[in-house]
């Protein structure tokens, strides 16, 4: 599970045990009890215990990476400095030294949050990869090359025996074509003839591909992906077919092929009177990722306040939820769409944990990780709001002068 940054979490935990080791380093130097009669905890002053508090608030502060969190933390630090300083012109016998090292390393420790990849997630929500939700990659297609070239069709259902594709290009009904199968995090390379093409009734255009020549190899890698499919909890998608045609379930002979699993990712946006036929590329318990081909016009540009009922069918599951737009496309770039899921009932919560789950079991790849790089653009735009315009003045300052 993504979590914050280890240079956050390690000052966090240095500044929460900080008062356990200041409290043993006053007993140690002035040879007072820990415990017992006359221990050093009834000679401390309200100053004392104030001050002691301040470290496990600072590390509370920085812990919660929030805008008001860094703010406090750096208040609580310029408390500590002044009530060093306060405390040596007070009591001149504590070292000198002493008091500079403790407040240069305040200082320091300060001056890290003063960094420009530090502070940006304080103040940018969206760059705190460790509070997303995981978002699963639905990565399930074969490619195909055709005339020095690769093209891709996303696999809707599989079998041991062969796969139905969504694809546009025509292929010759009879034809043995080679075909590389991706499904999530596995991958094998399958001759395939096609038998049949999509009817107008079903709605798109797509390809039934059965296996031939299968070696001992393939075989096992077909076996291997539909045994994460099973893995995940994906039924038999022709028998719930042949049960609802028949009104009969549990009996193997209405199953006229071999088990078949539907692994259709795909979602209709409903809305502003229109309806628009979309593909899901990643999905989480908040929303997920879209594409689509269809032509929207400017006229016709779709709402971020405009409320959609998404109708999202992935797996073996269907779910019908409201959405709006968290995220538009760049203007030259591809047309994804960020959805974010609105109103979302106890129910549908229950359907889109199953989801999640399923995907993670037949392994779907966490488009989150640890190791997500933070973007520097976002960071450039978001710094310019913060106290790091501190550190561009100086900066500027500097290199005017060496110049």
């Amino acid at each position: 599970m993504p979590r914050r940054p280890l240079i956050i979490t390690l000052i966090a935990i240095f500044y929460f045990l900080s008062p356990a080791a200041i409290i043993i380093q006053g007993s140690v130097m002035n040879r007072i009890p820990l415990l017992g009669p006359y221990n050093i905890f009834t000679r401390l002053f309200i100053t004392d215990i104030i001050i002691l508090l301040i470290y496990p608030i600072s590390a509370v502060a920085l812990y919660s990476v929030k805008k008001w969190g860094w703010y406090l933390f750096l208040g609580c630090v310029l408390i500590l400095i002044g009530y060093n300083i306060f405390v040596y012109f007070l009591n001149p016998r504590y070292s000198l030294s002493v008091l500079i090292i403790f407040n240069v390393v305040l200082a320091v420790v300060a001056g890290i949050f003063f960094r420009k990849h530090v502070i940006a997630p304080y103040f940018n929500p969206r760059l705190r990869w460790w509070e997303t939700k995981p978002r699963f990659k639905i990565d399930i297609h074969a490619d195909i090359m055709l005339d020095d070239q690769i093209l891709s069709g996303d696999i809707l259902d599989l079998s041991i025996s062969g796969f139905f594709m969504a694809f546009d290009t025509s292929l010759s009904l009879g034809q043995v074509y080679t075909f590389d199968l991706k499904c999530l995090k596995r991958s094998v390379k399958v001759s395939g003839k096609v038998m049949r093409k999509s009817t107008e009734k079903e709605g798109y255009n797509g390809l039934g591909i059965m296996f031939v020549r299968l070696t001992k190899k393939e075989k096992t890698g077909i076996n291997t992906i539909i045994k994460d499919l099973e893995k995940g909890g994906l039924r038999d998608s022709s028998r719930d077919r042949a049960a609802a045609e028949t009104g009969e379930t549990g009996r193997p002979e209405l199953r006229p092929t071999a088990s078949r699993y539907t692994l259709a990712h795909d979602a209709v946006l409903s809305g502003g009177n229109r309806t628009i036929n979309c593909r899901m590329l990643d999905i989480s318990k908040n929303g997920c990722l879209i594409t689509t081909e269809q032509d929207i016009s400017e006229k016709q540009t779709i709402s971020e306040k405009q409320i959609y009922q998404m109708n999202i069918r992935c797996m073996n599951l269907e779910i019908e939820i409201d959405s709006r737009i968290k995220r538009k496309p760049e203007p030259h770039g591809a047309k994804q769409y960020a959805m974010e899921f609105v109103d979302i009932t106890k129910e549908k919560k229950h359907s889109l944990n199953i989801l999640v789950q399923t995907l993670k079991k037949i392994g779907a790849k966490n488009r989150i990780e640890e190791s997500t790089p933070l973007p520097d653009e976002e960071i450039d735009k978001t710094v310019l709001g913060t106290p790091y315009k501190i550190v561009l003045f100086f900066r500027k300052l500097i290199l005017k002068d060496v110049g």
